[in-house]
């Protein structure tokens, strides 16, 4: 008021209101976006805090920059030379600024049966607010624009406001910061769903890389508990294996280029066909040597084998710790993090006799695909194009197996996707190389699916995998 003789207190107030309010959305969604720490930074969208929170004055001076200037701002940003731009930055809480951490559990915890059921049956005005923001750009396109650049899937909010509740009532076995972030997730979900005539609209996102992804909240952006919870009843189908069957199909091409051979092509990829043909066995082996009279579940067992040898797929390195690449920069093993930093199990992973032989296999096949694509004009350019399009250094061998293996998964399950539409089932969700459908397939329906996509492609090891969703009760 100081500085804006003419602002009364009530119209000073409506405009800091208005900033406190688009600051509280954006952190919100940070949390539901797992864009939160817990040194309590958040991930906000910095275009929208400068200039989408409201003006001041004549000059019309952005609220959050007289703030900034006055040394009396709500969030500071933790990277000084950052300049605002569409992108994310990181900013922390000032002392001016207290955090009522609301957390939903806790909320529900507090209340009884009765109020419970009104609270997640009705969107409070905070809510209506908050998913009107949310939802301002997709309501204001038409509906056929809105089908165009949206995949909407419908909601089951009676299985979503249960799975709230087991969460509630301590029935979901996870970790507390999965159960927040579950409860976060579904409840934002199940504003979208009530305030949208039970529809959750998805933003497609079409990466260079081949695959299509989603912004803010979808199927692919949450645990695959939520996702159960909000589909209900219905099956999903993925690709088993999808990238090492890809590669695969280039084994005897790779094995027939050299002109002396030491082993016979069976002994060269016994590891990948081990893996492909007698999963389960190859899993067995794997577990005994690393968890060998080790108390761990065999659901955990499973879990942790199963992402570090997806991990290796997609480039993981088979090493300890650190290492230089060329150019001089220093790299950390991402499996590291598969098994918690335990060095013993890590280490006992890395020497396991049939992963070194499958890895070195892996790294056969990725060098004689780069090279057998080297010639193509056509990629090289739409590699050199998505280069330039994302200001990166020029692409290492393991990115452009990604890029190459993304695209062919996105072929592939294009001809699942467009089978199943021939076949009258419903699709739900599309995740990379899963996708749920309301009505399960006969194995007749199925096979003629694998056997369509293997004739198409040459992929021979195509499988898809079945899971089961159930709606919560």
């Amino acid at each position: 008021m100081k500085s804006f003789p003419k602002y009364s207190k009530e119209k000073a107030e409506l405009r800091l209101s208005k900033y406190v309010r688009t600051l509280e959305r954006l952190m919100r969604r940070a949390r539901v976006n797992n864009r939160f720490n817990r040194n309590k930074t958040y991930a906000l969208e910095a275009k929208v805090l400068w200039d989408k929170c409201g003006q001041l004055g004549s000059q019309k001076v952005s609220i959050h920059k007289w703030l900034t200037d006055n040394r009396v701002q709500l969030v500071h940003k933790t990277n000084a030379q950052y300049r605002p731009s569409k992108e994310l930055s990181v900013y922390k809480r000032t002392k001016y600024l207290t955090i009522k951490d609301e957390s939903v559990i806790e909320l529900l915890k507090q209340m009884s049966v009765q109020d419970r059921t009104y609270y997640l049956d009705t969107p409070s005005q905070h809510h209506i607010d908050e998913i009107t923001d949310y939802l301002k750009d997709f309501n204001s396109l038409s509906t056929k624009v809105q089908n165009d650049l949206y995949d909407i899937v419908k909601v089951d909010e009676t299985s979503l406001k249960n799975y709230l509740l087991k969460l509630t009532n301590g029935e979901v076995q996870i970790e507390k910061s999965k159960q927040e972030s579950d409860a976060d997730c579904s409840e934002y979900i199940l504003r979208i769903s009530q305030l949208n005539n039970g529809l959750l609209p998805q933003l497609k996102f079409k990466s260079d890389f081949g695959r299509t992804y989603y912004k803010n909240f979808s199927v692919q952006n949450v645990s695959k508990r939520v996702r159960e919870a909000f589909l209900g009843d219905c099956w999903e189908y993925d690709s088993k294996s999808c990238s090492a069957s890809w590669k695969m199909a280039f084994a005897k091409e790779q094995y027939d280029s050299k002109s002396r051979h030491k082993v016979s092509f069976e002994d060269s990829f016994i590891a990948m066909t081990l893996y492909l043909e007698y999963k389960t066995e190859f899993f067995g082996v794997v577990i005994e040597n690393i968890f060998s009279n080790m108390p761990y579940t065999d659901e955990y067992k499973t879990s942790v084998v199963k992402e570090a040898m997806t991990a290796i797929g997609f480039g993981a390195k088979l090493t300890m710790g650190e290492w230089k690449d060329s150019s001089g920069d220093t790299h950390s093993s991402s499996l590291r993090d598969v098994f918690n930093k335990n060095e013993t199990l890590l280490s006992r992973f890395v020497n396991c006799f049939i992963v070194r032989q499958f890895n070195k296999e892996q790294q056969v096949l990725n060098k004689y695909i780069v090279q057998n694509f080297s010639s193509d004009y056509v990629w090289l350019k739409e590699l050199e194009d998505s280069r330039i399009n994302r200001k990166v250094k020029p692409y290492k061998q393991s990115q452009k197996i990604s890029w190459l293996y993304q695209h062919a998964e996105t072929i592939m399950m294009d001809i699942v996707r467009d089978m199943l539409k021939t076949l009258g089932k419903t699709v739900l969700a599309n995740v990379h190389d899963a996708i749920v459908v309301r009505e399960r397939l006969t194995d007749s329906e199925r096979l003629a699916i694998e056997n369509l996509v293997r004739a198409k492609t040459n992929v021979e090891y195509f499988k898809l995998g079945e899971t089961p969703y159930k709606r919560y009760q």
